[in-house]
């Protein structure tokens, strides 16, 4: 009993740990991207970003978890509903999941890259570097 107490407390400590940096590294692609970083790099960049707009990245972090454990749900409702399972109807399960994958990868995408502009280009002001080009 403790032993299984004392694992419990281990998984909980590793999860908390796994979504912490999940979130704090959560920008590395962006940077990757718009900056041409380097993969250490984009790690310290997205670390450095969501240092001092922690509350903002969790929301929208959350935001993302919602949109997958409510795509989730939803296909288990379906398959209940419909009467569709792995035995009776594999492809048709199938289906279900790859519609959910194909809808929530790049409205997840989207949210992540919108939130990246927002915080990386919010201290910037826009309308001056393009006056500055004219």
């Amino acid at each position: 009993a403790e032993y299984e107490t004392v694992l419990t407390i281990f998984r909980i400590i590793e999860t908390c740990l796994v979504l912490y940096l999940l979130l704090r590294s959560i920008f590395c692609a962006c940077f990757i991207v718009d900056d041409d970083s380097k993969p250490i790099e984009s790690l310290k960049q997205s670390f450095d970003a969501t240092k001092d707009n922690f509350f903002k990245t969790l929301g929208m972090f959350l935001v993302i978890v919602a949109i997958v454990v409510i795509g989730v749900l939803l296909i288990h409702i379906i398959e209940d509903v419909l009467d569709i399972d792995e035995d009776n109807s594999p492809y048709l399960a199938n289906l279900l999941y790859y519609g959910w994958v194909i809808f929530a990868f790049p409205v997840v995408q989207v949210l992540i890259i919108a939130t990246y502009r927002k915080l990386v280009y919010s201290h910037r002001d826009v309308d001056d570097d393009i006056a500055e080009t004219n």
